[in-house]
């Protein structure tokens, strides 16, 4: 009895102290002069067994965080063809089950809207990543103007 019972407790701190999502490469753009927006990349490795999808990012630096996806849209005018982007909130974002979701410029990345106060390089910011299991990540992300 002793032994399941030791078992038990082995298994059970096994699986309170995963760690299904590790989350690497937090940086944040320095704000431009007059800004009052920027964004935040990182990568966001899933190891559970089930998708997960980020819901929400909260922070105390900015009024509002918003989950991005940035992508290039072929524009042509007359005989000219160039490349704009196109960014659109999004409710939320999928990480399949043992993957890694890069935010990266040009694609997914969080957008902090109505900045408090300018970030300048070397600053902090601290976040915190809400997922669909209703589990919450805290992370910081470093101010770099280096992207």
């Amino acid at each position: 009895m002793k032994k399941i019972l030791s078992l038990a407790l082995v298994c059970l701190s096994l699986n309170v102290f995963a760690k299904p999502v590790e989350v690497s490469k937090v940086i944040a753009r320095e704000t431009i002069a007059g800004s009052k927006v920027t964004a935040v990349y990182m990568d966001i490795q899933n190891d559970s067994d089930e998708s997960l999808k980020l819901t929400a990012v909260n922070t105390k630096v900015s009024k509002k965080a918003e989950i991005h996806q940035s992508s290039q849209v072929k524009c042509h005018e007359g005989n000219d063809s160039h490349a704009m982007y196109k960014m659109r909130q999004l409710d939320s974002v999928e990480i399949p089950a043992h993957e890694t979701l890069s935010l990266a410029p040009g694609g997914y990345h969080i957008m902090l809207i109505d900045l408090l106060q300018p970030l300048k390089q070397g600053d902090k910011v601290a976040l915190t990543l809400v997922f669909s299991d209703k589990t919450q990540k805290e992370v910081t992300a470093l101010v770099t103007s280096n992207l």
